[in-house]
């Protein structure tokens, strides 16, 4: 948890009302009901709109370092993974389900079968954003089995005229200069009731990486747009009508990625093989003139609307939403894309002259004849891919809260919601002069360009269930139950035909399941309480659709070859040594994975077995503590729990001996479930004002999130996971990627005045431990350690607060820090030193 410091008027404002509390009291709706956040027997973080302001936070990856548990790895926008106490997907571009809910106000951003990708979004406006920690089946439904996240927005004030504008200029060592503006302005149309509050954004954050082969410098600025309209109608004492529609934009122009070796910048091939040997050095040039250059960026649209009205017996709300969402990665390719480009276009072209279906396997390349292009032979003179996202869903939601003072408190609701998500691969090129009249055909004529399209979506309807009932004055039971009925349908709708075999593949599939949550809470004495709680999650399971092509590719081979086996390098795969020979050696002999001799039957049974994966379940224990003390002046919230991941799903490579046309890459990797996981661990934040001026706080997380059960055997574990201890190797155990075993976080801020002001200098320090970037079947590319820090002296009107100015720095010591390893190659690396100057004034 993250409580906020209350210095100046702020505290000068709660001291009016509660001359006892020095640090701000946070009032939270976690449980579908205002409660203070120190009374809420549930584990959750907090940071509050002033802590947003206080800290400059910008986006979801700045609140993510001020809450315990909680750990944000920034890739290309819209593909950012969230871990939550040792919980997360497992993969680096969300190739797995999302294991963590996004919300602002009641209207989902992320879905329970699209990819664990998320945007950045923007902390502009915000009344609090809350984290609940630990699977939320009850409150959240599939999906939520690491936790949920709600950004909650300021809403309308009925009789107050109200403006807010907040600007800033940065400057980032060795990189570019950027500026932020925000405004507000809340309108009071018809006095008690209706009221409008509107606001828009802007935010130009200096890139700072540099590709210096191609003259190309701080290219990975990051540009934020977006506002957002919330009005509110109160007709009766009775009734509250909320609408808002938000819009949000975000782009990182240039990939956000740098070369792992040095820092901030990508190296040419030729450097790469110095500074890195061991690592694969053929990056292509990027596309001139694409139609998507290469970048990324997320685009979210929502509408909500709330009706609120109070019964005699219960407060009714319904919540009806709509969000629309679009998000795009596209980096630069490898050289082999050459060969694999061209010679796609040249077999999709021969089999529509040949009827041949040899040409149309192994991505373009003719299973018996050689006939490569070369590299100095290719059409491109640039290449990228990545992929591209389209997400929309719509909710509706009813609940009833009880609003009698009783020993029974209850909360009733149901719930709907529609998803679906369309992954779409995005490809962009551009031909040398010569070869431009070829265009069309590559647009047209073949699956180089554009191919897969994949659609995975679900309905989910749900009833659900609570009631706390107070045994005693200082005992309280806490129980709760949903009812979850998920659909998950898929249309496999690959631009032409989803493979060479067959025709489009669709299906659905369906799953019931009910999580309950049982809780009970003692508070023994006023600001103490302590509570055990047991919960659960689940996620659906799904189609891997790669898995049709690979079964499609294998009858095709055993209907024309007379022998029993199949043994790969021999009778199918030739060209795809030579084919990396000439594209500048992924392989120099047949790939191991593709060596032995494999029985038809066998290899079919076993991609018959990855065709769909299963969910996945989790159950939590906890056992937790809030207390204040000395006046409200010292808080001290603890939490330790258990957590048992059954059926987990991760990204992974079939098993070499079903391998059938290229050894494990993006083509052979699929989603299945490991077996089991866990992550034990336990929280620790302190909040501490010694004087009426001295603000400290301090939270650490302790983590041990394991898969212990990998699966079936893996003979590449030992071989591919070189870091890996004896023990682990053993029982072929591995971290939990993106899960640090610790991480924590500590502030400092001291207010004084200066003159007829007040000024504050506040320091935020926060660190992480290694971790490791994704699972296939084996963990890979190793995430060092990192600590930085950030400082900020801010000068401020001391009467009402309405302006504010101040000086701030971030990575404070300039610290080169590894964030994420994509691969070998690449890393995602934290900004350079950035210094600053901020101004916001508000009118009243």
């Amino acid at each position: 948890m993250t409580v906020v410091a209350t210095t100046g008027a702020t505290e000068e404002a709660n001291e009016a009302d509660d001359d006892d509390d020095y640090i701000e009291e946070i009032v939270v709706t976690a449980t579908y009901r205002e409660t203070a956040e120190l009374d809420t027997p549930v584990s959750m973080g907090t940071v509050s709109g002033d802590l947003i302001e206080d800290t400059g936070a910008l986006d979801f990856n700045d609140i993510a370092h001020l809450v315990s548990g909680l750990s944000y790895s920034g890739q290309n926008e819209s593909e950012n993974a969230i871990s939550i106490r040792g919980v997360s997907d497992g993969s680096v571009r969300g190739e797995s389900y999302s294991v963590t809910s996004v919300y602002y106000d009641d209207a989902p951003v992320s879905g329970v079968t699209s990819p664990g990708r998320h945007g950045s979004g923007t902390a502009f406006d915000m009344e609090r954003v809350e984290v609940l920690m630990g699977p939320q089946g009850v409150l959240g439904g599939a999906g939520n089995i690491a936790g949920l996240v709600r950004f909650v927005t300021k809403k309308p004030e009925m009789n107050n005229w109200r403006a807010k504008i907040q600007s800033n200029f940065q400057s980032i060592d060795s990189g570019g200069k950027g500026y932020r503006i925000d405004g507000m302005v809340n309108i009071p149309v018809v006095e008690d009731t209706l009221a409008l509050r509107v606001l828009g954004f802007t935010t130009d954050t200096p890139g700072w990486i540099d590709r210096p082969e191609f003259d190309d410098y701080d290219r990975n600025t990051k540009e934020i747009r977006g506002g957002r309209i919330t009005g509110k109608w109160v007709p009766t004492d009775e009734l509250q009508v909320r609408a808002t529609w938000a819009y949000t934009k975000s782009h990182v122009v240039g990939d956000a990625r740098a070369s792992t070796a040095v820092p901030h910048t990508y190296l040419s091939n030729e450097e790469c093989k110095i500074a890195a040997p061991a690592e694969r050095c053929d990056f292509a040039p990027e596309p001139v003139d694409a139609d998507t250059p290469p970048g990324s960026f997320d685009d979210t649209d929502q509408v909500n609307v709330t009706v609120e009205y109070e019964l005699p017996f219960a407060d009714f709300l319904s919540s009806t939403s709509t969000t629309k969402r679009e998000g795009v990665a596209v980096f630069w390719d490898r050289l082999w894309s050459y060969v694999n480009r061209d010679n796609q276009i040249s077999a999709d072209l021969n089999f529509a002259k040949t009827g041949d279906i040899c040409w149309r396997i192994l991505d373009g390349r003719n299973c018996t004849e050689p006939g490569f292009v070369v590299v100095s032979d290719q059409h491109f003179n640039g290449i990228a891919q990545g992929s591209r996202i389209f997400f929309d869903a719509d909710v509706q939601e009813f609940r009833l809260t009880s609003n009698q003072e009783r020993r029974l408190s209850w909360v009733v609701g149901s719930f709907y919601k529609k998803e679906q998500s369309v992954i779409q691969r995005e490809v962009q090129f551009s031909l040398f002069p010569e070869f431009a009249h070829l265009r069309e055909d590559y647009l047209t004529q073949t699956r180089a360009v554009d191919g897969d399209n994949t659609l995975n979506g679900s309905r989910e309807r749900a009833v659900y269930a609570t009631a706390d009932y107070a045994l005693t004055d200082s005992i309280e039971v806490n129980l709760g139950v949903r009812w979850n009925n998920v659909e998950i349908f898929w249309d496999l709708n690959n631009r032409e035909v989803v493979n060479s075999f067959g025709s489009n593949q669709m299906g659905d599939t369906s799953v019931e399941e009910v999580t309950p949550r049982v809780g009970l809470t003692w508070r023994p004495m006023d600001r103490l309480m302590v509570y055990a709680v047991y919960s659960t999650g689940f996620r659906p399971g799904g189609v891997n659709s790669n898995m049709y092509t690979e079964l499609g590719i294998l009858d095709y081979i055993q209907s024309n070859d007379p022998t029993p086996n199949v043994y790969t390098c021999d009778d199918f795969t030739p060209n795809l040594v030579v084919g990396s020979l000439s594209a500048g050696g992924q392989f120099s002999t047949c790939p191991i994975g593709l060596q032995d001799t494999r029985d038809y039957d066998v290899v079919r049974d076993g991609l018959s077995s990855h065709l769909y994966f299963a969910g996945d379940t989790i159950e939590n224990f906890e056992i937790g503590t809030k207390l204040s003390l000395f006046d409200n002046r010292l808080r001290v919230i603890a939490t330790i729990y258990e957590m048992d991941w059954q059926n987990i799903i991760v990204a992974g490579c079939l098993p070499d001996e079903i391998i059938i046309t290229r050894p494990c890459t993006s083509g052979s990797s699929v989603r299945a479930n490991a077996g089991h996981a866990y992550s034990d661990g336990w929280t620790l934040d302190v909040a501490w004002t010694p004087t009426d001026s001295l603000y400290l706080t301090a939270g650490y997380a302790y983590t041990e999130s394991l898969i212990d059960d990998n699966g079936p055997d893996d003979p590449r574990y030992a071989r591919r996971h070189g870091d890996a201890t004896d023990a682990q190797i053993a029982c072929q155990c591995i971290p939990i990627p993106n899960s640090p075993e610790w991480t924590w976080n500590a502030a400092a801020a001291y207010s004084f005045p200066v003159g007829p002001f007040e000024g504050e200098v506040r320091l935020d320090w926060f660190a992480s431990a290694k971790s490791w970037s994704r699972a296939f079947y084996r963990n890979i590319h190793l995430n060092e350690d990192y600590d930085m820090g950030n400082a900020r002296f801010t000068l401020r009107e001391p009467v009402d607060n309405r302006w504010r100015a101040s000086f701030f720095v971030r990575n404070l010591t300039n610290k080169n820090v590894n964030l994420r390893k994509d691969s070998g190659s690449f890393s995602m690396w934290a900004p350079p030193r950035t210094l600053g100057v901020e101004l916001i004034y508000e009118l009243m």
